[in-house]
């Protein structure tokens, strides 16, 4: 199964879960590309398709390196990651 087919070589992986439902979401590091993530898609039994949904966190080039921690002291895990235009942010997006 090939979840990223872009014209650009993957720097790095990482496995987290970044909206707290207990799943792994994937987010590839693409220097140049726009910076996304992957999340299973659940069936109604709550079981995993196979299948992933695309989101994408900036619609700019992401630059090299991703980094996580909880930036803003909320208790969550952020997302920071570099781009053309400087360093971003993306704050958890936990419901709870």
């Amino acid at each position: 199964m090939v979840l990223f087919n872009g014209d650009r070589s993957i720097e790095t992986v990482r496995a987290f879960d970044i909206d707290g439902d207990g799943i792994l979401e994937i987010i590839p590091n693409t220097p140049g590309m726009p910076q996304a993530f992957y999340k299973l898609v659940i069936d109604s039994h709550g079981k995993g398709t196979g299948k992933f949904k695309k989101f994408i966190l900036m619609d700019k080039p992401s630059g090299h390196g991703l980094g996580f921690g909880d930036i803003n002291g909320d208790g969550k895990v952020d997302i920071v990651a570099p781009g053309k235009e400087g360093l971003y942010l993306f704050g958890n997006l936990r419901r709870k």
